[in-house]
């Protein structure tokens, strides 16, 4: 090789090397200026930082904060935000039918990618994640008459068993020895009891216990994971969504759903075997003995398959849903002992406390300040304080917000309501930090339609919560019972509740002592 050579090979490496820097950052630069601009967001109001990376809003939801960062950004920039560069929180009744109506063209996202269960026959069909219409409707549809208004009135028997249990626990252990109850941990334990007795006929007596190890431990574990992942959605294929990597970690796996699913079998043999033997059809009917008859009269309408799917949604999502909403029903009336009383007087007035220690349904759900009550604090805290995200179709969305402004969002961006924010929009809900069960009750038609509208504790549109009806009714049952039963004061020395939200805004603490009332 001649000097000449080895000279200008020199001189070529050492051009290399000055350059690799500057090309890296301007690949950088590229990089952040295509998520900056990226699916014509770039008018959206938000903070930069979060218009160009998606690590700012992991971090948010890692730390379980989600709902108070968001809702401080939508009251420094509007109805409208950017919070991430794919992702935009909307606040505007105005934009509501467009993402969840009838007929609007959104689907559900890729935010829940890591909460898509799948077995040998591919993905497991739940309501809560389908994005296929066709099926989410035949879902729905299916089932209906499980979840009706009408079929509440038989499976009130087995929420009286439960709550039973409860109020016998509660005396024996907190009311005769003076002991400070966890009132928290024992509406968890209530709501599992609940759910499977209601699925299954079968009480796993989880109010005795005090036991919620296992599958229910699993999913709540499984949280942060989710709902972290679920804003790169593309991520969980390579983490707990490869079946290599999942074996090595806890976590949301088909495992899971295995677990899941040979407990709904097991239970299934059982009922069919009921059925079998004759079972008097006038017994309080279970969901599950519900859908095997439905399947009965029309074997085409609904599968095997597809029954399991049902009681896998309700196990996997109905305990920690209705506990999170007990629970703040719970600790607004004790933090606010004039709306306790007020809702004593009227719960006395229509003759509840005479009825037993299990109050009907039937009557309770008759009495306005106790449906006020309820509203009020799933207003308040919702159980679900995350964005309820939808896809922008392939060819885009325009949408004009209540200032008749208009917004192009191409395909790849996840939009979608925050119940946590939507329902404390000032311009629907006055002073919307306080707990004012009354403007249920005060408001005019106009404002209390409006009020309706923005009320999203159960979801939104064709994806709101089946187990919407199943859930009211263990609160419509659950609180005047344990109002009328006891006094509750917070515990002199406990801490005030803590919140950690992973699409559940579960809460941690609710210490209280209990009397019985007089």
């Amino acid at each position: 090789m001649t000097f000449s050579q080895i000279y200008l090979d020199s001189v070529s490496t050492n051009a290399v090397l000055t350059l690799s820097p500057a090309f890296i950052l301007l690949l950088l630069i590229a990089g952040l200026c295509y998520s900056r601009f990226r699916c014509h967001l770039n008018a959206v109001p938000g903070p930069l930082i979060n218009s160009i990376s998606s690590l700012p809003r992991i971090w948010s939801i890692w730390k379980g904060s989600s709902h108070l960062d968001d809702l401080e950004l939508h009251r420094k920039y509007g109805k409208i935000v950017r919070v991430s560069p794919t992702t935009v929180s909307v606040c505007d009744l105005a934009l509501f039918d467009a993402i969840y109506g009838i007929s609007s063209q959104f689907y559900k996202a890729g935010f829940y990618e890591p909460c898509r269960f799948y077995d040998e026959e591919g993905l497991i069909p739940d309501p809560l994640v389908l994005g296929d219409k066709t099926m989410h409707t035949r879902m729905k549809r299916n089932a209906a008459n499980a979840y009706s208004l009408q079929g509440l009135f038989q499976i009130e028997p087995l929420v009286n068993d439960v709550l039973r249990d409860l109020l016998d626990h509660l005396d024996q252990v907190y009311v005769a020895q003076k002991k400070t109850c966890d009132l928290g941990e024992c509406m968890l334990y209530f709501a599992m009891d609940a759910i499977f007795t209601i699925t299954f006929g079968t009480n796993l007596d989880f109010v005795r216990k005090g036991d919620t190890k296992g599958l229910c431990k699993q999913v709540r574990d499984g949280l942060p994971y989710i709902a972290c992942i679920g804003q790169i959605p593309w991520a969980h294929r390579f983490l707990l969504g490869n079946s290599f990597v999942a074996k090595f970690f806890s976590g949301p796996s088909d495992s899971l759903a295995g677990e899941i699913m040979a407990t709904i079998i097991d239970q299934r043999a059982a009922a069919e075997k009921r059925i079998s033997e004759d079972e008097d059809p006038s017994a309080p009917c279970t969901f599950l003995m519900r859908l095997l008859r439905n399947q009965s009269k029309n074997p085409a309408s609904l599968t095997d398959r597809e029954i399991n799917t049902h009681a896998f949604g309700n196990i996997l999502a109905g305990g920690d849903t209705t506990s999170t909403a007990v629970r703040a029903i719970l600790y607004y009336l004790i933090r606010n002992p004039k709306v306790m009383n007020q809702l004593v007087v009227e719960l006395r007035e229509a003759g509840l406390d005479k009825q037993g220690p299990v109050v009907s349904y039937r009557e309770a759900s008759k009495l306005p300040y106790l449906s006020a009550v309820i509203r009020e604090a799933m207003r308040l805290h919702p159980s679900v304080g995350m964005i309820l995200p939808r896809g922008v179709p392939l060819t885009g969305a325009t949408l004009v917000d209540e200032k008749g402004k208009k917004h192009f969002m191409s395909a790849g961006v996840e939009i979608g309501f925050n119940p946590w924010i939507m329902q404390r929009d000032p311009d629907i809900f006055p002073d919307p930090e306080a707990f004012k069960p009354e403007r249920w009750i005060d408001a005019d038609a106009d404002n209390l339609a409006r009020m309706n509208r923005a009320w999203i504790a159960f979801g939104a549109g064709r994806h709101s919560c089946s187990g919407q009806h199943i859930s009211m009714l263990e609160m419509t049952m659950l609180i005047p019972s344990m109002i009328l039963r006891y006094n509750m004061k917070w515990a002199d020395d406990a801490a005030d509740i803590s919140v950690e939200n992973y699409f559940f805004t579960m809460q941690k603490g609710l210490k209280v002592k209990l009397e019985a009332r007089v």
